[in-house]
């Protein structure tokens, strides 16, 4: 995933992940309070090398980068507060 120093919010899913689920909309809906931030999806399953390269080991990940630095990963669904409180400080 190249940033090229841009702000980017990666949602490593999985199609028959429950959670995942449950995360989407979240995240679509914080995507249009944060248009400086790409929101970028990659499913597990079809994009196994990329995930690997990132070491995600269970989804949902979610990896916020400020260009090319990883400023955040958590995995499992949070509040929405949770991804505001860091995309607000980007």
């Amino acid at each position: 995933m190249k940033q090229n120093g841009e702000k980017v919010l990666a949602d490593f899913y999985a199609e028959w992940c429950g959670p995942c689920k449950m995360l989407l909309p979240k995240l679509d809906l914080l995507q249009h309070d944060y248009p400086d931030v790409k929101f970028v999806k990659v499913n597990v399953d079809s994009e196994m090398t990329g995930s690997q390269q990132y070491g995600v080991r269970s989804v949902p990940t979610v990896m916020i980068f400020n260009g090319n630095d990883e400023v955040s990963r958590t995995s499992g669904v949070r509040p929405d507060s949770f991804y505001k409180e860091i995309l607000n400080s980007l």
